[in-house]
Order: structure tokens, then sequence, then C-alpha cells
């Protein structure tokens, strides 16, 4: 895996996995919302110590993955107010956990160990994928009871789109959501609202027929349903993440610019941020 790429990871688990099972959860808040941004969260159904969500991929079907984000971990360090250690574990089986395959874990989370625009998520990769499984699930341990939350969740592969450069062209801005309003004078006027959310146009040249269609068929399909999130690694000479590592959002707009050869194709990908 190329440290000087740009890399995107899909919340897979949405579309591939055939059912979850949940050991604990608050109605009002299910798992599903993991998989739905927009300031949405997953929560359990009282305070605990431990709880999982497990995602089986079906008979016969195997997952391997080399990234699992965990989006809103700051919301758990928050209710840390008796100083219970967090614990994060994702974790493999072929027999739901009856055996138990270790893939990531961090015993004791902190502050320090998050990453993103607001330094609150969290995030494990590593450099090849992990064996296959039929299940996988996250597990969340804490030292002492508190009510479980997350506002989104993702494990899979990264996908690197390769292309004659490495570090893709790009762009980055800020846009701001507004709202019209019409003063007793008949005039209208235009107010921001909530937070400034980061816009990128990234653009791979050399792009092969197999990563167009591999892209084309496994991800963009999904990309009006479920939100994806930026990955820029450790190490990249130019960052257009500016040292955030992770920035989930939302795929608007890819465009393929077909060239006349294999290696000729030029693919363009809008991104723009998901704030709560």
């Amino acid at each position: 895996m190329s440290s000087e790429s740009i890399q995107i990871g899909m919340l897979e688990p949405a579309f591939d996995a055939t059912y979850a099972i949940v050991s604990s959860e608050n109605t009002e808040h299910p798992h599903q919302n993991l998989f739905k941004g927009s300031g949405l969260w997953w929560e359990s159904a009282s305070a605990v110590t431990e709880s999982s969500v497990t995602f089986d991929f079906g008979y016969g079907t195997t997952k391997s993955i080399d990234y699992a984000a965990f989006r809103g971990v700051d919301l758990l360090l928050g209710q840390n107010l008796t100083e219970a250690a967090v614990a994060l574990y994702v974790e493999g089986s072929d027999d739901n956990f009856e055996t138990v395959g270790a893939i990531f874990s961090d015993t004791d989370v902190i502050s320090g160990d998050l990453v993103g625009p607001e330094a609150s998520d969290y995030l494990f990769t590593q450099s090849s994928a992990s064996t296959g499984y039929r299940y996988l699930r996250f597990r969340i341990v804490t030292s002492a009871s508190i009510v479980h939350t997350l506002r989104g969740f993702g494990l899979g592969t990264l996908f690197v789109f390769g292309g004659k450069s490495p570090l893709p062209s790009y762009s980055a801005g800020f846009s701001s959501i507004s709202r019209g309003f019409e003063s007793d004078s008949g005039a209208i006027f235009k107010t921001s609202m909530g937070k400034r959310r980061r816009e990128y146009a990234f653009t791979w040249p050399g792009i092969t027929d197999s990563v167009r269609n591999t892209f084309e068929d496994n991800h963009s399909r999904w990309f009006h349903d479920f939100p994806v999130f930026l990955y820029g690694p450790s190490g990249l000479t130019v960052d257009p993440l500016g040292g955030r590592r992770l920035i989930f959002g939302w795929i608007v707009e890819a465009i393929a610019d077909m060239g006349e050869s294999n290696l000729a194709h030029k693919l363009t990908i809008k991104f723009m941020e998901d704030v709560a």
C-alpha cells in the first residue's frame, strides 16, 4: 500500500453484510445509524461495560480487512467522568465467535490517539489485509459502566487508485450551509448555519480499465446511500488533509474522462465533508 496516496474507505458492512447482531442498543439510536452520517449515532440501551456489533457476511463468504474506522470516539471519552479505561477491538470468526481471531485492538484509548478534523475519530490500519472471516465485529470495553455510543463505523480494504502519479492533483476549500429569510420590508437575506465543511476535488490520471471498473462496480454505486471517508497516510510529501488522517463525508460526483488507451483514463472525484 503506497504511503504517497490519498485513499478512500467505504463503510462496507452497510452493503456487504447480510445482517448484524447487536449486544445492546437504544431503539431510538439503532446500529443502522452507524452508516448514515448527518449527526445520527448508535448507543447502547443503558450504561454497560461491554458492547459489540457483529456483522455476518453470509455462508461461504469471507471478508478480509486492512482498516477499521470508529467515528465519534470522543463521545465515549467524554463520558469518562469516572476515569474508566476505554478499549476498542476488531475481531473475526468463522463460527460466530465460538473461536475468536484478533485483528485490531487498543486497550487504553486516550484523546491523543484520536484523528480527524476535530480529533474525534479512531482509525486502525495495517499494511496488508487480514485473514478472511465470515463474521466480523467491533467490541467496546470500559472499566466502568457508561453508555456506549458511536457516530459511525466502517471496516474493509482501503481503495487506492494508483495511476501515473500516486499523489493526485487536487483542490481544497470550505463551504457553508446558508439559509435565506425575508425581512418585513421584503428584502431577502442569507445567513450561514453551523460549521463550515471541507470540500475536495481529486483527479487521478493514468487510471486503467481494471481500476475504473472496480471503483464503479464496488464503490461508486453506493455513494448516494452511504458516507465514505478520505484517509491520508502519515508520511505524505504533500498532505491534502493537513495531518488530519481521516475525514468522513460524501462523494458528490465522480467523473471518468475516457482516454484512447487502457492507461489513458482520468478520474475526478468531488468530496464533501459530513458535519454534524
